[in-house]
């Protein structure tokens, strides 16, 4: 199963929230394709005190009070960013301030349909603030990306089972599990993805990609295939959730796990603030390929230490196509990495693999390699 991201959040170092929301607004090709913007603020629109179902309809001519009346903050922003779009209802977009220095606005995105239809509304959008003059550092400002795995939404409920709570789900060994796979599917991988980034969103400072992942011994972090014994006793003791380290220090990772207490979702965060639409869309796909080898069962049999740490080996295990290798391929070596650049490209590798034969086919033996490479 592919997941779908909830939501695309940019940061810029300007404009501000309403100017952003106003760019959007006022841009007639948005308007054509159905895309407007909601200053967030408390739950109020920002100027002049407006509450939000007012200013949708406004906008729009629907009335979405029925939805939004007497709900809170919290409860409204997770209606509009959950909403799928559907025909005559907008999607709708929600810029808001961060409190990051320099960042001085935050546009997150709905819920974007998978493949071109999402891609589309990306590059416009991207194309209308920069053509506005909207500013990124790259230093401060990030590209954060939320993948659905316990989310109230039925079509955001990777991990959960049909009637479970999203309280319980929170303390079920499938997302547990899930959480440790992708912590070391990213850990393993690290050295490529630092390669295709700029040295602000390398290491572990926090205002940058945030800190890096807990060393291996941790609960969510052992290397694969050693630490069985505490990676099992966190997956299987029913008095400890999954989610982030605590606090709101949990948040600030490569990886959020925090987000999955607060919204039920995992936020991918090391990527740099842009306006460059393919380097959004690309690193998406990227994410959207980690998270679905964490979730789906059918990607058991692949263990990510049967591949390279380079980009032929991240797109080889990921299922990545020949446009995004190439991609990455050229970051990498733009970066001043050319031995991670390199590395055999096979797709079919880390394609889903159903029939028992060919999955023997990729067994490690106990040499530590697969039939395939003897």
């Amino acid at each position: 199963m592919a997941p779908v991201p909830i939501a695309y959040e940019y940061e810029f170092s300007s404009p501000s929230p309403i100017r952003l929301a106003n760019i959007i607004n006022e841009n007639a090709s948005l308007r054509e394709y159905g895309i407007i913007a909601v200053p967030w603020q408390n739950g109020l629109f920002e100027e002049g005190g407006e509450n939000l179902a007012g200013l949708i309809e406004y906008h729009t001519g629907l009335n979405f009070g029925a939805h939004l009346d007497g709900s809170s903050r919290e409860e409204a922003r997770d209606f509009l960013l959950n909403s799928p779009k559907i025909d005559g209802v907008p999607s709708i977009w929600l810029t808001k301030t961060d409190g990051t220095p320099g960042v001085e606005s935050e546009l997150i995105s709905p819920i974007l349909a998978a493949g071109r239809a999402g891609d589309v509304e990306n590059r416009l959008i991207l194309a209308a603030i920069s053509a506005a003059g909207a500013q990124v550092n790259t230093v401060c400002c990030g590209l954060h990306i939320h993948f659905g795995a316990i989310s109230e939404h039925g079509h955001l409920k990777a991990l959960r089972r049909p009637g479970q709570t999203q309280t319980a789900a929170l303390y079920g060994v499938p997302l547990k599990r899930a959480q440790i796979t992708l912590a070391e599917m990213y850990a393993y991988f690290q050295p490529v993805i630092d390669s295709i980034l700029p040295r602000s969103r390398r290491g572990s400072r926090r205002v940058c990609g945030g800190c890096e992942l807990p060393a291996a011994g941790n609960w969510w972090l052992g290397d694969k295939g050693e630490n069985n014994a505490g990676k099992s006793a966190f997956i299987h003791n029913p008095r400890q959730p999954a989610g982030g380290s605590g606090g709101s220090e949990g948040r600030y990772y490569k990886i959020n796990f925090a987000a999955l207490d607060l919204h039920g979702t995992v936020e991918f965060r090391q990527h740099q603030g842009t306006l460059n639409p393919t380097k959004a869309i690309m690193w998406g796909r990227v994410c959207a390929a980690f998270w679905a080898r964490a979730v789906n069962p059918a990607y058991n049999h692949l263990d990510c230490r049967q591949f390279s740490v380079n980009v032929g080996g991240l797109c080889s295990f990921l299922g990545l196509g020949q446009k995004t290798h190439r991609y990455l391929m050229g970051r990498a070596r733009r970066f001043d990495f050319p031995r991670i650049a390199r590395g055999a490209y096979d797709k079919s590798r880390g394609r889903q693999v159903r029939s028992a034969r060919h999955r023997e086919t990729l067994r490690p033996s106990r040499s530590g390699t697969t039939p395939r490479e003897r």
